[in-house]
């Protein structure tokens, strides 16, 4: 051998030796073993449980021998209860001048902070004489490195990390297969609940990608304070949804569907804390009340049936008389705002005069079978169609139905939305203003009157609530009154006590009760108001009785002439209107 000497003193000698060429073979050596070398992971755990994991145990032979039966242990150390082998593992085979990385399963394994790394026993080949033997470069070198590890249960300070993202959608299933393909949220709430057990703060952020508002996709940030052991916090969050888009076509290609996103922060504390399989983040949501103010896509068939009275102010008001009705007419307009096509089917009209107990059903040719109202198409939302039906003495019994003067009126209406519509087209629309709608215009031609069409009405009168003391003396009293009818009239208003007896009346024989009679234009159609003052005079003492006694009142105008040489056409918008003031004399000063 070649050696480099140095005398410490005395009969003393160290010797460094580099390299050296063997004079002689080194015998095969079997059961060779290292000492246990210690291993701390407190740092980062105490222990976990593994559920899977490897370790790879990476042998690098530098010696010019080959090795065989190479054992290797991993041992618990006891810190916290475990002095277990965690693995005890033996490679055949390890050619000289090789790295061989080997891995071995962890499954089910438990593993704590303290342990140790041996090697058990080892076979070394035999080296010839003559072999240069580099003692600073030949040598065998383990290295052993934990991956990849699921644990059913940790103690550890975990790291800042994500532990959940996901990107997915939600579809929803609506009946009638219905198809939406783009909304508008008119108002609505999305709601987010997060429970947490896990020992560790989460911040989690809750996204709607394609649900927008002003360009902004709906999310949801916030955060959930460490679950203490055993146990979990949670957090509510409310979004008002109100003004938000929504595409749910995912990229043009689905419908009926949201796509969500979800990530989970855990957040780094240093603390030491335990977590298993059973710890989690849940996150539950809902739409809650939702109104959409516009949906696209395909609506489904649907049928709706309305049925319900409405009140005919005109008739009701008729106290007595009758009309005589000359080509009289009913038009019934239907209107269609949605983007589908509906079918109306009229059931029933029928008509009560609840003065004289009679009723009338309203029959026509043209309502026994169905009525299509189309509706608008895209881009033409917020569009009407309308359809127009009329009704007269030729194709109807309409004459009848409105000389018997109905008060009232019963309809049945039963209308299927959308049955010609295509579903895989999704080009239906609606808003939330969108209806479809029948709206009846009755026109009364006046050949003539068989006697004076009487009308009036009942009102509760509260005179004393009005303040007039003793003092005043006497008075006038106007009544003005707006005549949108094209008869001129006549009026009184009789006023009674509880029990509805008479007191008095406003006029008096003699006096000017006469009501002008509305303008109209060349189409026979009342086109302004006129406006009339008739005035009644009371003394101190008929001012007095109507003071203290009066509760009711009862006004009637008795209309008894039309305009010369024009036709005359009565519509339900005609009315009038009345206003009853007074002016008095007052007592100022003692008796």
């Amino acid at each position: 051998c070649e050696d480099m000497v140095s005398r410490l003193g005395g009969d003393e000698f160290a010797c460094l030796v580099f390299n050296c060429i063997l004079p002689a073979t080194i015998p095969a050596q079997n059961g060779l073993s290292g000492p246990a070398t210690p291993i701390d992971a407190s740092a980062l755990f105490q222990q976990a449980d593994l559920i899977s994991g490897f370790m790879d145990i990476e042998i690098n032979n530098q010696l010019p021998t080959d090795l065989h039966n190479v054992t290797f242990q991993l041992k618990n150390l006891g810190a916290f209860g475990n002095t277990n082998v965690v693995l005890l593992a033996t490679i055949p085979f390890i050619p000289k001048y090789t790295t061989p990385d080997t891995s071995f399963s962890m499954a089910g394994a438990t593993i704590e902070s303290d342990m140790e790394g041996q090697l058990i026993s080892m076979d070394v080949d035999s080296i010839p004489a003559g072999t240069l033997i580099d003692t600073l470069n030949q040598f065998i070198e383990i290295k052993i490195k934990l991956r990849e590890m699921k644990a059913q249960s940790a103690t550890a300070v975990f790291p800042e990390q994500t532990v959940l993202n996901t990107i997915g959608n939600v579809k929803y299933y609506f009946p009638n297969n219905i198809k939406i393909t783009q909304m508008s949220i008119e108002s609505g709430d999305l709601l987010v609940s997060a429970v947490n057990t896990v020992q560790n703060p989460i911040e989690f952020i809750y996204a709607l990608p394609t649900s927008k508002r002003f360009g902004v996709p709906v999310s949801v940030t916030t955060f959930l304070v460490a679950a203490p052991p055993g146990g979990s916090t949670t957090v509510d969050t409310v979004v008002a949804l109100s003004g938000v888009s929504s595409d749910l076509t995912v990229q043009g290609d689905s419908f009926n569907t949201f796509p969500q996103m979800l990530i989970g922060n855990m957040k780094y504390t240093g603390n030491l804390v335990t977590m298993t399989l059973q710890d989690s983040i849940k996150i539950f949501y809902a739409l809650k009340d939702i109104v959409p103010s516009y949906v696209e896509g395909y609506l489904g068939l649907s049928t709706f049936s309305f049925a319900g009275g409405q009140k005919l102010d005109f008739f009701k008001s008729i106290k007595s008389g009758t009309l005589d009705l000359e080509n009289p007419s009913l038009k019934i307009t239907f209107g269609n705002s949605i983007g589908v096509d509906g079918e109306v089917r009229v059931n029933s009209i029928k008509g009560f005069n609840t003065r004289t107990g009679q009723n009338i059903t309203l029959t026509a040719s043209a309502l026994s079978g169905t009525v299509m109202i189309p509706g608008p198409r895209l881009p033409n939302v917020g569009q009407t169609l309308s359809f127009k039906m009329t009704l007269d003495k030729n194709n109807s019994n309409v004459r009848s139905f409105i000389s018997m003067l109905p008060d009232s009126l019963y309809y049945d209406l039963t209308v299927e939305a959308n049955k010609t519509g295509v579903p895989s087209l999704l080009n239906n629309f609606a808003t939330n203003k969108s209806k479809i709608s029948a709206v009846m215009d009755m026109e009364v031609p006046v050949h003539g009157m068989s006697d004076q069409l009487t009308l009036g009405t009942d009102l509760a009168l509260d005179i004393a609530g009005a303040n007039l003391t003793d003092k005043i003396l006497d008075g006038t009293l106007h009544l003005f009154v707006e005549n949108y009818y094209p008869f001129q009239a006549t009026t009184q208003i009789y006023f009674m006590d509880l029990a509805g007896n008479i007191l008095d009346s406003l006029f008096m024989p003699g006096d000017n009760n006469v009501i002008a009679a509305g303008v109209v234009n060349q189409d026979g159609i009342v086109e302004q108001a006129t406006v009339s003052d008739v005035t009644a005079f009371y003394n101190n003492y008929r001012l007095t009785r109507l003071r203290t006694l009066s509760k009711k009142a009862s006004i009637v105008f008795k209309l008894d002439s039309k305009p010369q040489g024009q036709p005359v056409k009565v519509y339900s918008t005609y009315k009038l209107e009345f206003k009853l003031t007074g002016d008095f004399t007052y007592k100022v000063g003692k008796d």
